[in-house]
């Protein structure tokens, strides 16, 4: 599968949150303090404090598994404040507030360019001035976080959160980094004060379901993404992790119905056909799970031909004579790859916003459509029985 760094736009717009520092914030014009001339005259009528802005609809998740997510995990503002002489903080040399509006500023735009040693020193200024300022905890544990340094985010958030208690952001950041050091009574701790603060944001009901999957309390987990589904129903990830832990869970029949509410977001996606085949594979419906491997491999790539052959999902049916033929069969043919087109075309199968797929007269789905065209016409008697 995608690894964790890549990370497919949504096909869904997201409302990206802005973030910015509490106080006035200077504008270096690119020269250092001793290269600035003190003569230049002090600032008069600095710019007022950028307010934290932020969307209603939360942040996006990163995945925190295999999967790739719909964007990435924080949006922080990108806006330019207007240009400041740093001769105004030297003229000010005395005056803590300027100095750590100065250090403020310096360490977002080294944050923004990537120059990640260089904004934790900058921050660890401001809080030698200010030691209770938020945003200089805040972003020093974004920078921590983006580097993997994750108990060292978790203490500069936590620093946040005495700061500020009542901040959704860094409760909803802090149960990130303690879901990747595998805390996860914690992170689920933080995500259900960040729902306290926000009880219809998507992300923390998402991130908090992702936890539970990963602690392996699968009901808890289903329940979690089923409330977050209620939110936003047409987002594919809440879909695909629902079946994804349904599928963990063995609740096959479930999981299909998730992993094609998915596909009906997002068709081309290969990896919600390959667990859907899956999901087919541990029911032993042999011809159903290669009409959905068939589907991975035209949108994706030959890998998940040799992934199903060692995958323990597909033990059941891994001798059946359909499937041994199918490992060892050529890539697939431009003619199969048209007629699976035209099945899904033309198929009118839709699931439901409550995660039941409507079937059409015969009892099957979408999916199973495609069996009629992808048939293995050598496959004997016993092979066609479930």
């Amino acid at each position: 599968m995608p690894t964790r760094n890549s990370r497919p736009k949504s096909a869904l717009p997201l409302a990206k949150p802005l973030a910015s520092q509490d106080g006035a914030s200077l504008e270096s014009n690119g020269t250092s303090l001793n290269n600035t001339s003190l003569a230049d005259p002090p600032l008069e009528n600095p710019p007022p404090p950028t307010p934290h802005l932020d969307s209603g609809n939360g942040v996006c998740p990163a995945v925190d598994d295999d999967m790739p997510s719909p964007d990435i995990d924080r949006a922080l503002t990108t806006t330019t404040p207007k240009p400041v002489a740093t001769a105004a903080f030297q003229a000010a040399a005395g005056d803590v507030a300027a100095q750590v509006a100065y250090w403020s500023h310096q360490g977002d735009v080294q944050r923004r360019a990537k120059d990640f040693a260089a904004a934790i020193t900058s921050y660890d200024r401001v809080l030698e001035l200010d030691a209770a300022n938020y945003w200089a905890w805040y972003h020093r544990g974004s920078v921590l976080e983006d580097l993997e340094r994750y108990e060292e985010a978790v203490d500069s958030y936590s620093n946040a959160i005495t700061a500020r208690p009542d901040d959704y952001w860094a409760w909803y950041q802090q149960g990130n980094c303690l879901d990747q050091l595998q805390r996860f009574d914690a992170a689920i701790a933080s995500y259900d004060r960040a729902i306290a603060l926000r009880p219809d944001d998507y992300w923390a009901w998402y991130r908090r379901a992702n936890v539970l999957h990963h602690a392996d309390r699968y009901a808890e987990a289903v329940a979690s993404y089923d409330r977050a589904l209620e939110l936003r129903p047409g987002d594919f990830w809440g879909w695909y992790r629902r079946g994804q832990t349904l599928l963990a869970a063995q609740q096959y029949n479930e999981a299909v119905n998730s992993f094609q509410a998915a596909l009906t977001l997002r068709p081309q996606q290969a990896n919600a056909w390959y667990a859907l085949a899956s999901c087919y594979a541990e029911q032993r419906l042999v011809e159903q799970a290669i009409a959905c491997l068939r589907e991975a491999l035209q949108w994706g790539d030959e890998d998940y031909r040799e992934k199903a052959a060692g995958d323990t999902h597909f033990s059941s049916i891994c001798r059946r004579k359909p499937f041994q033929m199918f490992l060892k069969e050529p890539a697939l043919t431009a003619e199969v790859t048209e007629e699976v087109t035209s099945v899904i075309a033309t198929s009118t199968d839709e699931p439901e916003i409550n995660g039941t797929a409507n079937t059409s007269a015969n009892g099957h789905g979408a999916a199973d459509a495609i069996v009629d065209v992808l048939m293995d016409p050598l496959a004997d008697q016993d092979d066609k029985t479930v």
